[in-house]
Formats: structure tokens, C-alpha cells, sequence
């Protein structure tokens, strides 16, 4: 591990707006509305598309969908949550206690499938609904969410 203070040379010269840290995983939001991630990767939680490489020792993008410009992010346990400028929300890694706001159904044990979700997947909310911020806890994630009424 690291023992000392040390600058991240992928983020030398970056122009960062805010960081969010995890158990063992941190993003960076950067202007431009992209994402830096790195750190432990076990359960998709980096949203890079994989976990072969358990560790990510340097800044990588985060595989959010084409356009989209995140405006925050927030990191749990093992999970992480992206607000976009338009208010939709994205989330990526261990889906358990339903902590990703999905459901994977139930297995043929009964018990709730576990499927990691390795990019930040759209969690998509009723018609007029509106997420205005998040925060990714230790096993939750909150979301504020405003509507309009419908004439």
C-alpha cells in the first residue's frame, strides 16, 4: 500500500470538481462532467466494464453512457452513484440490500440474485420524476427526488 502522501500523476493538471471515496474505491468528477476512477474493483463498483483486474492502481474513465455528463457522484461500500446535469441517476457495483435501487429477482433457492453491475447502469424513475441530488452510503443509496404535477 501507499504509506506516504503521494500525487496521482493521471490527475496532475486535471481539472477535478469534487472527489468521492468508497470503502477502497474513489472517483473524481471532473469539468467536463467525465469520471476518474480507481482503487478495488471486486464487485464493478469502478465502473470500468470488468472486474478482472481487481485493483486499479491509477485514474481510469468510468464507462458511463455516451453523453452523458455526470454532475455528482457519490461512492458506498462497494457501489457508486452518478447524478447526470438532466437528473437521471446511474449505478454501478454490488447490488446487495438494494443498494443499486434494482432488483435482480429471486434465485431458485429464494434467495435475491447477486449480479454486479461492472458499467453505471440507468435506474430509470416514473414519468416526471426528477432526482435532484444522491448519496451513496455504507450498504444504502438516497436519492431526493422532485415531481411535477401532471396537468
Amino acid at each position: 500500500g501507499i504509506r506516504s502522501r503521494s500525487m496521482l500523476k493521471a490527475l496532475r493538471g486535471a481539472s477535478i470538481v469534487t472527489l468521492a471515496a468508497g470503502f477502497v474505491h474513489s472517483l473524481a468528477l471532473l469539468r467536463d462532467g467525465s469520471l476518474l476512477a480507481w482503487g478495488c474493483n471486486k464487485r464493478g463498483q469502478l465502473g470500468v466494464g470488468e472486474t478482472s483486474v481487481a485493483a486499479v492502481p491509477e485514474p481510469t474513465p468510468v464507462l458511463v453512457p455516451c453523453g452523458v455528463r455526470a454532475a455528482v457522484v457519490s461512492s458506498g461500500m462497494e457501489h457508486t452513484a452518478v447524478l447526470s446535469e438532466d437528473g437521471r441517476v446511474f449505478t454501478c457495483g454490488n447490488p446487495q440490500d438494494g443498494r443499486l435501487g434494482r432488483s435482480e429477482g429471486l434465485g431458485d433457492d429464494g434467495q435475491p440474485r447477486v449480479c454486479f453491475l461492472l458499467r453505471p447502469v440507468h435506474l430509470g424513475l416514473a414519468p416526471g420524476h426528477c432526482v435532484t441530488s444522491l448519496v451513496a452510503g455504507w450498504r444504502r443509496t438516497l436519492a431526493l427526488i422532485a415531481w411535477a404535477m401532471m396537468p
